[in-house]
């Protein structure tokens, strides 16, 4: 049985959180959204946390209230895309335009 993955790499030198591989599990690239960030064994992230000046192995449960706030942010952005949508679409009606 696989190690379960229990981690996400904060890149302190980056600013940025470590993609994860899917072909070896390893870290690949960077990226600035938690949605987007690998999530990793135990044993892979304390490797890449050795160097505390350089990398952070953040638990999943601490990085969960992150993805939390994220999503919430995400949600307020779609109500926005949907409501304008409703607009352009009350303002193509009002026009007389048609799909």
């Amino acid at each position: 049985m696989s190690e379960p993955r229990t981690h996400l790499i904060w890149s302190k030198s980056h600013a940025a959180w470590h993609k994860r591989d899917k072909s070896d599990g390893e870290a690949r690239g960077y990226t600035t959204k938690i949605l987007e960030a690998g999530i990793f064994e135990t044993s892979t992230a304390m490797g890449y946390a050795v160097n505390a000046s350089v990398n952070k192995a953040v638990p999943i449960l601490e990085a969960r209230r992150l993805v939390d706030a994220e999503v919430i942010q995400k949600r307020g952005e779609w109500r926005a895309a949907e409501a304008k949508q409703a607009e352009f679409n009350r303002l193509c009606e009002a026009a007389g335009a048609t799909a």
